[in-house]
């Protein structure tokens, strides 16, 4: 799920409910509306990682409420609902920077698709910024100290976080066992008995990754003393 929120314009109810639960499955924030004014100033008011509007809305067209954004704002992403006879009207619509259109009614499984498109796309760019991207599906986002497979969140707990973080932040390195113990357990006296603590902290970790990922190879890998290690994904199919 990503943790941005969406803006979704509809002016018929049933199909502005009915896509608004499916929105919910993917997005932190659904909000909705059926009216283009109150949608504008919906967005004047807040930030949000995608629009999808209906071309036609009432008091303000969904096309008009694109052209002003794109006046000030190139990087809000927008998704355009439109029936067949108003494709004439998008040929106004080429230099807004669409994510896509869609025609109206909208088939439930193209709808989908287009908004997992959309996730796949910010998950590709995000990667650039604060994530790693560690397998096909896998992401550590670096700046949220969170895992995520599929844009979903995989719950970590707080050991584990500063597991990840700390082999992440030395990633294809082996980090030295002491040192993980020391960061791992700072608010406790460390002894022997830490080193098979670290063991099943790293053991009970890459279970957990294995059965979610279905993946043959453990994420952390490790050397008797050398120690510990992430190494970062290549796609080896581009």
């Amino acid at each position: 799920m990503i943790k941005g929120k969406i803006l979704y314009v509809e002016d018929d109810q049933e199909v502005r409910e009915n896509y608004t639960l499916i929105l919910e499955t993917y997005f932190g924030e659904v909000v909705s509306s059926s009216c283009g004014k109150e949608a504008l100033e919906l967005y004047k008011k807040d930030k949000f990682s995608l629009l999808i509007l209906d071309i036609n809305l009432p008091h303000i067209s969904g096309l008009e409420i694109a052209q002003y954004i794109r006046k000030k704002d190139q990087d809000t992403k927008i998704i355009m609902l439109t029936a067949y006879s108003d494709r004439d009207r998008l040929l106004k619509a080429v230099n807004l920077k669409l994510e896509a259109y869609l025609i109206k009614p909208v088939n439930r499984q193209v709808f989908v698709e287009t908004v997992r498109k959309f996730l796949k796309n910010e998950a590709v760019q995000n990667s650039d910024n604060n994530s790693i991207i560690l397998d096909n599906n896998l992401i550590w986002n670096k700046k949220e100290k969170s895992l995520n497979l599929k844009n979903e969140n995989i719950k970590l707990t707080k050991k584990e976080i500063i597991l990840m973080t700390l082999l992440i932040e030395n990633i294809n390195t082996y980090v030295d066992s002491e040192l993980i113990i020391l960061k791992v357990w700072e608010d406790e006296f460390t002894d022997f008995s830490h080193n098979h603590k670290l063991t099943q902290l790293v053991y009970r970790l890459n279970k957990k990754l294995i059965d979610l990922t279905k993946s043959s190879k453990p994420l952390i890998s490790n050397t008797y003393s050398v120690g510990y290690k992430i190494e970062k994904f290549e796609n080896k199919n581009v």
